[in-house]
């Protein structure tokens, strides 16, 4: 990264929001225009070979590149470049996986075997080339594009996302605004453990200018709505071609000039609905 800005927006993509924006664009939706504000659209490593289990998903990205979008594959090894600290790294992915036992057990019997942190005696490269080659939650077998098969890697693109967004937001010389681009609720679970555990750190702390967002398909159709890219018909068209009933969080400015959050499961019917309301802020 360049030196020259006050503030670098970065986007980091999940596997299923790579998918979303593909299907948008198979359906004419200017959805790029989103994409167009960010100085880095980041997809990290290990959703990268997510991204690859499907020809058409690695096509759209490989477009992206050629039309000049700022798209970067970095795979977990190279985050050292970003942060040449080894006891930080392992720290900070120590704290993404607080909520997988298996892997917290593989970490410290394997990796680890027993030492304190600050004793191991892998490089950041050699430790983390471990895990992922053997990690421990497997989901299903994968078939991809050219017949070869692999069994996926269960929560790595979801921990990956969150390891590399504090990273990002470690770095001490540059203030970042970081987005990322999933509906997963398992990568928000490890980005807020890793914000957590870095709120009782005493050698960890993030940049002030550090924050991190969120963008799904809700807030994609929401935002090309305002921006008038596309009318409420289309909108409604492409809800019932492509969204999926789910829990959201949000916000509702009221007639007193409060602010209301609410958290709720919300049906396609009733998202149209929200949509269009000027008082309505969707969060999550």
């Amino acid at each position: 990264m360049g030196t020259e800005k006050e503030k670098y927006k970065i986007a980091i993509l999940d596997n299923c929001e790579i998918e979303l924006l593909r299907c948008l664009r198979n359906e004419k939706v200017p959805v790029e225009e989103t994409l167009g504000s960010y100085d880095y659209i980041l997809i990290p490593g290990w959703v990268w070979k997510e991204v690859c289990d499907s020809g058409y998903r690695k096509a759209y990205i490989h477009a992206l590149i050629r039309e000049g979008y700022p798209v970067k594959i970095l795979p977990e090894k190279k985050y050292v470049k970003l942060v040449n600290e080894e006891l930080t790294l392992l720290s900070l992915f120590e704290m993404g996986i607080r909520p997988y036992g298996l892997l917290m057990r593989y970490l410290h019997r394997d990796i680890l075997k027993g030492k304190e942190k600050v004793d191991i005696e892998y490089l950041y490269e050699e430790w983390i080339s471990l895990i992922y080659e053997e990690w421990p939650l497997a989901g299903k077998v994968i078939t991809d594009s050219s017949g070869m098969q692999r069994t996926q890697k269960k929560n790595a693109g979801e921990i990956s996302i969150a390891f590399l967004a504090h990273v990002l937001a470690y770095q001490k010389k540059k203030d970042v605004e970081i987005t990322i681009w999933t509906h997963d609720a398992d990568c928000r679970l490890c980005v807020n453990e890793i914000s957590k555990q870095l709120e009782k750190s005493t050698y960890i702390s993030l940049r002030a200018g550090a924050f991190f967002s969120y963008k799904n398909f809700d807030n994609i159709l929401q935002e090309l709505l305002k921006n008038k890219h596309i009318d409420r018909s289309e909108a409604c068209r492409l809800i019932d071609k492509m969204r999926e009933e789910r829990k959201i969080t949000y916000t509702r400015y009221k007639e007193d000039d409060t602010t209301e959050l609410r958290v709720e499961r919300i049906d396609n019917e009733r998202f149209k609905e929200l949509l269009i309301d000027e008082t309505i802020d969707l969060i999550w």
